[in-house]
């Protein structure tokens, strides 16, 4: 299902309880693409190591389909783009099309390996645009920084006599929706009505998951929060490690280079799982696998502000430890502008590590806590996005592997985002004030949005 506009930075999203938001993270050149009826570009692409092939001339007289993908070997474009075709070039040919070309950025050596690898011979020839022509010619390249900068985007094209009689582009700001419960396809036409220009796709069900997860380069596990009163993490634990594990394991095999992050309770024992999984499988990097903390921190900075008369939005406090009420610390010593008293130290660390308990009791059972921490989600997944493109002030509160604490394997603390994902480094908190402005900008545009 596909439907327009989602994803403005900062709405707060409601969810079902199992819930998984996948970010393609893809920054488009402007859009003054070729159209239906142009002349194809007199492009040369390699074939089979050396081999030129001139895109004009091999489509002069033919009927041609083309598809390019960002890179060879990526999972989704091996696990489903690339074999689809593979599977389909017997009823394409008997259907009048001469040849079938798969187009990427990538040198000839790798394309040539990756035929051999998927088995294509005979059916679709794997063509390298090393330098990225043809997807500037067509006008149809896209920065994707995790794969080394300009690649072309996924598009389909026919040819016909010289001149390009059918182009289909993948929109851009593509955003999945999965969940096990069909709602989730409600939810992806509630989005739609955001006027913004992104897209997103939904999926329902364990058996497309594979297709869900494909090419995301963020992968947001969300949902499953506390119910009740007595629910106590080993029942959260036990409710959310399945989704939690089928999920890792589908990132294990089909997209193991993406962000993983983990929003479901108890995160202090999810993301050791999701670790303990990527290391079984040989795929662990511990910089992409992020346990989302920010609704401590939030929560700190209203407390703190509630007690000392500051603008909430102006005051910063770092958590550490976990996320359940047992683990999380409020470092108030630490906050900045430091003007919280000594003495309301134990009232403010017991109202954040109370103050999921206290909402539920308001809500006498009927609801879960879901829209601060929706806004705490959003607010860390748009700085992890601002760091993919390259700014190096995006710090946060996160629940991630420790380099230094042999005793606390994984910890919550302020970690650097970057372009290496999360770096895992500490950081001041002078460092964190940096954001500050920002934090402002966007929560008044949140405001003005609901406004």
């Amino acid at each position: 299902m596909n439907v327009s506009n989602i994803f403005r930075q900062g709405v707060v999203i409601s969810r079902p309880a199992r819930s998984f938001i996948f970010q393609r993270f893809l920054k488009t050149t402007a859009a003054t693409m070729v159209k239906v009826g142009d002349p194809v570009p007199s492009i040369d692409l390699y074939e089979d190591h050396l081999n030129k092939v001139n895109l004009a001339e091999l489509g002069a007289s033919k009927k041609v389909v083309v598809f390019a993908v960002p890179g060879a070997f990526t999972p989704g474009c091996s696990k489903t783009h690339l074999p689809g075709y593979v599977k389909k070039a017997e009823e394409l040919k008997q259907q009048g099309v001469s040849d079938i070309i798969c187009v990427s950025v990538n040198d000839p050596f790798v394309m040539a390996a990756w035929a051999q690898s998927q088995n294509t011979s005979g059916k679709v020839r794997l063509l390298a645009d090393p330098s990225a022509a043809l997807a500037k010619a067509l006008d149809l390249t896209v920065d994707i920084p995790l794969l080394g900068g300009v690649r072309s985007k996924r598009y389909s094209m026919v040819i016909e006599n010289g001149k390009i009689a059918s182009l289909q582009v993948e929109p851009d700001g593509t955003g999945l929706l999965y969940d096990t419960n069909r709602k989730v396809c409600s939810v992806a036409e509630d989005l739609s009505h955001i006027d913004t220009r992104t897209r997103v796709n939904s999926f329902s069900g364990f058996s497309v998951l594979r297709h869900a997860i494909a090419d995301a380069h963020i992968v947001i596990s969300v949902g499953g929060c506390k119910r009740g009163l007595k629910e106590t993490s080993r029942d959260l634990f036990e409710r959310n490690m399945d989704d939690i594990r089928i999920t890792a394991l589908h990132m294990i095999e089909f997209n193991p280079t993406a962000i993983f992050c983990i929003a479901k309770p108890p995160i202090e024992a999810l993301v050791p799982l999701v670790s303990e999984e990527y290391k079984k499988g040989g795929v662990y990097d511990f910089r992409k696998i992020i346990g989302i903390t920010s609704i401590g921190s939030m929560r700190a900075n209203h407390f703190i502000a509630a007690k000392t008369g500051l603008n909430a939005l102006d005051v910063l406090c770092p958590i550490i430890g976990g996320l359940s009420s047992d683990c999380l610390v409020s470092v108030l010593s630490q906050a900045r502008p430091f003007q919280l008293h000594p003495k309301d130290f134990r009232a403010v660390q017991n109202a954040v590590t109370g103050a999921e308990d206290n909402v539920l009791n308001l809500y006498a059972g009927c609801a879960e806590v879901c829209l601060s921490p929706a806004l705490a989600i959003s607010r860390f997944i748009s700085s992890l996005i601002k760091a993919l493109k390259g700014n190096s002030s995006c710090v946060d509160c996160a629940y991630v592997k420790q380099m230094g604490h042999i005793a606390l394997p994984t910890i919550q603390e302020l970690i650097t985002l970057g372009e290496s994902i999360a770096t895992g480094e500490k950081k001041s908190v002078n460092a964190l004030a940096q954001n500050v402005k920002e934090k402002e900008k966007d929560s008044r545009e949140v405001a003005h949005q609901h406004a």
